[in-house]
Order: C-alpha cells, then sequence, then structure tokens
C-alpha cells in the first residue's frame, strides 16, 4: 500500500491494519497491474468479495484503486511510482463505482473525497506540484447535462454513480456528445457496490449499461493494434496462448480477448449476500471469477427476537426503556411509510412525557425528497436526532459508526432483509443489539434458521412476551364488556 494511503487511514480514521480479506483484495489487484502493459498476457479474473455490512467494503475497493492512481502515471505525468520507477497509464477514467442509492453515492464519495484532499494537497517539501485526482459524482441532483458537462470540464480518474443514471450517460448518448472512447478506453476498474440489491432490481436497465461499457472496452482492447486481424488468426493466438479448444468459441468472448490483448478492466463486485444465481449475473460477463470471503471470528451483535400480540406497542416501549441513555442511537425499521408514522407518533406522545424530546426523532421514508433526505441523515449522523424511523429505504448503504440499536417492527420480506438492516449497527469493532417485534411466531424458526445460512455466527435469543395475565386481562375486559 502506498505511504500517503497508509497514513491517511491512520490519522483520519485511526485505522492501523486492515482486515485480511481487504488485504486480500489489495494484494490481487496489486499483482494483477503489474503485467498489464504486456502483449499476450492472460488476463487477470474479476472479484467477488462477500463482506457484511459494517466491515470496511467501501474501503475494500477504495484502497485499491487509489493505490492503482498513486502508483502509476498517466501521459501528462500525473503521478509515479512510489518506488522511483514509471509505470503508466491511459490518460483518463480509471474507475468507475456503481451504487443503488443516492444516500450510498454520497458516502462513497465523501470517503475518496477525504483521501484526494490529502493527496491532493501541495507539497512542502519543494516538489513539483502533479495533476490533482479528480473525482465526480452522478447522484441525480443535477441534470443529465450539466453532469456531463462536469465529465467534460474535469476528466475525472474516479466517477461514482447512482446505478440509475449509468443508462443516461451511456445508452441515450452519441459517441460525440460524451466522449465514450475517452471513458472506456482508460477504464481500469469498474466497481458495482451492493450488487445483491442492484441485480434484484432494474434501476433504468443498469445491468445493459455495464454489458455495454464491458463491449466497448474490449473491443476497444480488441481493434487498438489489430484492426484487420481475422477471426481465424484470433482464435489461433487464442489457442497457441492457452491450449484450449476453440471450437465453440465466440471471438468476442472476454476469455478470448483477454488471454490475447491486455487486460483494461477488471470487474469488481462487492455484496452481503450470495448472488450467483441472480439473473444478471450473466449479463454482467464476468472473467473467471475470483471470490474473497470475510471471515468474522467475533460476532460483536447480540441479536433478539421478541414474540408479541402488540409488536408496535412493545418496540416503543423498548426504545423508550433506553433511549434516557446519552449514548443510544437507534433505526427503527418499519415494513411501510403507515407503519412510520404510527410509531413516530406513539414515540412523540410517549416520549414527551418520559422527557424525550421531539426533535431527537425523525423519518425518512420512499416519499422523502431528496433535499428532505439529506438533511435528515445530516442531523442523524451530528447526533443533533438521535432515533431514526425508517422504511428499508436505510437498510444499506448508511455508514454511521455509532448506531448502537436496530428495531424492527413485524418480520422483515426475507432473511437477507434482515441481514441488511442489521448491518448499520455492530460496524468496524463496535458491539449493537437488534431486537425484533413481531406476531408472527409460526414463521421464527424458519426465518433464523435462514439468517444461520447467510451468518452463521449469529447470537440470538427469542424472548415471548405473551404471558398468561395478559391473556386473563383481556378476556375479563371481553367479559366485563358482555356483562
Amino acid at each position: 500500500m502506498h505511504k500517503i494511503l497508509s497514513d491517511i487511514l491512520k490519522k483520519e480514521y485511526g485505522i492501523t491494519a486492515l482486515y485480511p480479506y481487504q488485504r486480500d483484495v489489495l494484494s490481487y489487484l496489486s499483482d494483477t497491474e503489474k503485467p498489464v502493459a504486456t502483449s499476450m498476457n492472460v488476463g487477470a479474473s474479476d472479484l467477488i468479495v462477500y463482506c457484511p455490512t459494517g466491515y470496511g467494503k467501501t474501503m475494500a475497493y477504495v484502497i485499491p484503486i487509489l493505490n492503482y492512481l498513486l502508483t502509476t502515471s498517466r501521459k501528462d505525468g500525473a503521478r509515479t511510482e512510489q518506488r522511483g520507477k514509471k509505470c503508466e497509464r491511459p490518460d483518463g477514467l480509471a474507475a468507475l463505482i456503481i451504487v443503488p442509492t443516492k444516500e450510498l453515492a454520497g458516502q462513497v464519495s465523501e470517503v475518496i473525497e477525504s483521501f484526494l484532499d490529502r493527496i491532493n494537497a501541495d507539497p512542502n517539501d519543494g516538489s513539483p506540484k502533479l495533476r490533482k485526482l479528480e473525482l465526480v459524482t452522478l447522484a441525480a441532483l443535477k441534470s443529465v447535462y450539466e453532469e456531463r458537462v462536469e465529465l467534460q470540464e474535469k476528466q475525472p480518474d474516479v466517477v461514482v454513480s447512482v446505478a440509475s443514471r449509468i443508462s443516461s450517460h451511456c445508452l441515450q448518448t452519441t459517441s460525440e456528445q460524451w466522449g465514450n472512447s475517452y471513458l472506456w478506453e482508460s477504464l481500469r476498474y469498474l466497481v458495482i457496490d451492493e450488487a445483491d440489491r442492484l441485480l434484484s432490481n432494474s434501476y433504468d436497465d443498469w445491468v445493459t449499461a455495464v454489458r455495454y461499457i464491458t463491449e466497448k472496452a474490449d473491443r476497444i482492447r480488441g481493434t487498438k493494434s489489430d484492426d484487420f486481424v481475422k477471426k481465424e488468426d484470433i482464435l489461433q493466438r487464442y489457442w497457441k496462448q492457452s491450449g484450449n479448444d476453440t471450437t465453440e468459441l465466440e471471438v468476442n468472448e472476454p476469455k478470448v480477448l483477454r488471454a490475447i490483448y491486455p487486460i483494461t478492466l477488471q470487474k469488481l463486485l462487492y455484496t452481503a449476500t450470495d448472488v450467483k444465481s441472480f439473473k444478471g449475473m450473466a449479463s454482467l460477463r464476468l472473467l473467471d471469477p475470483l471470490c474473497i470471503r470475510a471471515q468474522l471470528d467475533v460476532d460483536l451483535l447480540d441479536q433478539f427476537f421478541v414474540i408479541t400480540k402488540k409488536p408496535a406497542e412493545h418496540l416503543v416501549e423498548a426504545v423508550l426503556r433506553t433511549a434516557g441513555n446519552k449514548r443510544f442511537k437507534a433505526i427503527i425499521f418499519c415494513p411501510a411509510i403507515t407503519k412510520v408514522r404510527q410509531i413516530y407518533k406513539l414515540l412523540v406522545t410517549q416520549g414527551t412525557q418520559l422527557g424525550l424530546e421531539p426533535t431527537h426523532v425523525t423519518t425518512l421514508t420512499g416519499d422523502t425528497s431528496t433535499r428532505r433526505r439529506l438533511e435528515v441523515m445530516a442531523r442523524f449522523r451530528k447526533n443533533e436526532s438521535r432515533i431514526l424511523i425508517s422504511t428499508d429505504l436505510t437498510a444499506r448503504g448508511i455508514n454511521i459508526l455509532d448506531i448502537n440499536h436496530v428495531y424492527h417492527c413485524g418480520l422483515p420480506h426475507s432473511p437477507d432483509v434482515y441481514i441488511h438492516r442489521i448491518g448499520r449497527t455492530a460496524r468496524c469493532g463496535n458491539r449493537g443489539e437488534s431486537h425484533l417485534f413481531t406476531n408472527q411466531a409460526n414463521k421464527m424458526t424458519a426465518f433464523q434458521d435462514g439468517i444461520r445460512k447467510i451468518r452463521p455466527t449469529s447470537n440470538m435469543e427469542v424472548i415471548r412476551l405473551e404471558p398468561p395475565n395478559e391473556d386473563i386481562k383481556e378476556e375479563c375486559e371481553r367479559r366485563s364488556l358482555v356483562q
């Protein structure tokens, strides 16, 4: 790892060592960078990285990307390799990071900017000033036209984009308008963050856009120096290089092109759950993907499953019982907007009587405007509000380290959704608690089995809040009404 990255991690984030899986990713990608300038190079595999939320997933791709940018030099002399050797890379975009939501795009960009602020700082040792590394974020906060202008003006090294914006920039513009050759000829890394969520949604056909990017990169690689190479000659070269049968192969298959031409594009998928069975995986055209899994030695999350006839009421009671702690910070997940409003009303009404300030409770749902979302999340980060009630909009990609409690009103749609929800707490070595309140006792065993298949180390406890006296009380009330 480049020294400046190590310094920033230590001073800005308090990180003195990477997780083992982060080291594996960095080591593998660093190794595959070395031979890219040689012809007839067998292409490196793409990566699928399985990592529970809260264990440095963003750093697991930001660090390798920045390391690549720092240890290579653009043709205009942007950077030089740390050991004094010069390893040239093409001018233009080096990394495209695709994420599902605006919130996650903002968070990833903030992390990258925190590094670039230090990297781009003027040197104080008299050494020559280098070209600054540039980042552009496509989060649909501007018009497509304004984003295109920013891309053309900044000529970025890294782009972070929401998936819904990719098709707008890839598939709906001409080469003259957009300058596609500038983008894809130089692209080294294509990162797909929260791949499980992206593959389960269309997001304006982002998979087609990714396929276009891949084909564009392969076509540039395949024709750049061999414009008139015949199909038979290409397959013959592949056979000589690999020794594999070419009877059923097509020229444009990635493994053929990458065995013949220098590797220029590597796809990196990051996910908390298994993605191999998703329908869109084939369209991503992964090349012999290598899987890297984060191994967790200790589970810092305690999980409680509360079976009750009144999930909402008992959830509010549990929150208010703990909210007096000054360090208390929680997200409450609800299945629908109507339930969000119900929980909010109960918390504010009952909490006011117990000294809970109404401003400490806030909501975030699908009908919240983009501007309001940003305001809500900013207040929550600064601890101006300490309880966030939300739908599954915030189940992924919210990187706030001091959330110590997660509550669920009812069973989530699936164990996968639950896994992403609980990933909001117990992050980066901190302890956390998850409390799920449900009246569906008959589904509890199967639901917990599904969780263990994804997260084998889960600490779970089932609590029943249906004592006999509650039933007797209800029966007495019913009889008094009859009499």
